[in-house]
């Protein structure tokens, strides 16, 4: 039996984020519906944490999409993000977001992506475990159990500050950090395939594209 003290293993959990799209859908479908849609959510989306793998990615579509021009993110945090997301589709107001799956607002909420013909948010992905360089020397007892579990830092991993991170999402998320800290830190594989982060809509939207969305005129 395995028997060691917790307390011990500096783990790091996290939340990575995509895009998410919530708001009334428009019976017509057509530019000017969604110029509407688009308008009432003041072309903002609210984000999470500053610097956070969603974040840059949503910064990179902004860019990408001609069709966001004058858009912005307004960054807090996941949990009023999430607050937010809430109280918008109960008054089934229209809102963007950042989110991402596995998480529970799927299973809470329809929702369902948008397509997204740039590329920007990648193709479905694998979270992957990292751990501090000699943990397995060190603490061979914890290093089997992280290798048996299914988020972000990096830094902290590479110095020795911590452990492990059980929520390195890649191939896209977070590759610039990964690309950055390889070779200070061990990375055990993946502990879940068929992540996915992007742009999503509930199933009452019409918006089936993030290249539906209307830039600020």
């Amino acid at each position: 039996m395995i028997n060691f003290k917790w307390k011990k293993v500096g783990l790091i959990t996290g939340l990575t984020l995509s895009l998410i799209v919530a708001g009334c859908g428009s019976n017509d479908g057509n530019a000017q519906a969604d110029a509407t849609v688009s308008e009432k959510m003041e072309y903002t989306i609210t984000g999470t944490e500053p610097g956070a793998g969603q974040t840059e990615k949503n910064e990179e579509a902004l860019v990408a999409y001609e069709n966001l021009a004058g858009w912005k993110q307004d960054l807090s945090s996941a949990g009023a993000m999430l607050t937010q997301l809430s109280e918008a589709i109960d008054n089934e107001e229209p809102i963007v977001f950042s989110a991402w799956s596995p998480h529970y607002k799927f299973a809470k909420w329809d929702l369902k992506y948008l397509e997204d013909p740039q590329g920007i948010y990648g193709e479905d992905e694998q979270i992957t475990t990292i751990v501090k360089k000699d943990l397995k020397n060190e603490m061979p007892e914890a290093y089997t159990i992280i290798d048996r579990f299914p988020a972000i830092m990096f830094e902290a991993i590479a110095t020795g500050d911590a452990d492990a991170s059980l929520a390195v999402w890649m191939p896209s998320t977070h590759a610039a950090l990964y690309d950055e800290y390889e070779g200070d830190f061990e990375d055990i594989g993946p502990n879940l395939n068929g992540a996915k982060v992007g742009l999503a809509v509930p199933s009452y939207m019409d918006i089936d594209s993030i290249e539906d969305l209307q830039p600020k005129e």
